[in-house]
């Protein structure tokens, strides 16, 4: 997407992330080991020619294990304060977030490391009357857990 800056110049690049990094906690909801996932974080996309995309994400993901070590969850996501930022100046750009939606797979690595892979459908509204911005994204992390 393309996005103007307060200085006039112009940005454009993806919306979808590069780096995302979480706090939160889980939750056991029954016996069987079905768990709730409530993390907050930081995410920023590299826009390009110093430009980057930075939101505030809140997320609640279900967990359900298919064995001893992988799971899978189904969650909701909602991105707060998105901002344009760099070289051309800070601007929120006219962005509303939309809520979203979020797929996971964590494989058990030991007691304390889990590796995930995950999609993320994201959008926001331009205020401005120019439609919606696609930021929905793919990623690799792992997750320490203490």
């Amino acid at each position: 997407v393309g996005v103007g800056n307060p200085d006039g110049s112009s940005a454009t690049g993806s919306l979808g992330a590069r780096v995302q990094a979480d706090a939160g906690a889980e939750f056991a909801l029954t016996a069987g080991g079905l768990r709730l996932r409530l993390a907050a974080g930081v995410q920023e996309s590299d826009f390009g020619h110093g430009e980057r995309f930075t939101r505030w994400p809140l997320e609640a993901t279900l967990l359900y294990p298919l064995s001893d070590r992988l799971r899978v969850g189904l969650g909701a996501r909602y991105a707060l304060h998105p901002r344009f930022g760099g070289a051309g100046g800070h601007t929120a750009d006219g962005l509303s977030p939309i809520p979203g939606m979020l797929a996971t797979a964590d494989w058990k690595l030991n007691e304390h490391l889990l590796l995930d892979l995950r999609y993320v459908y994201e959008r926001f509204e331009q205020t401005n009357g120019g439609g919606d911005l696609d930021a929905s994204h793919w990623g690799l992390g792992a997750t320490a857990i203490y």
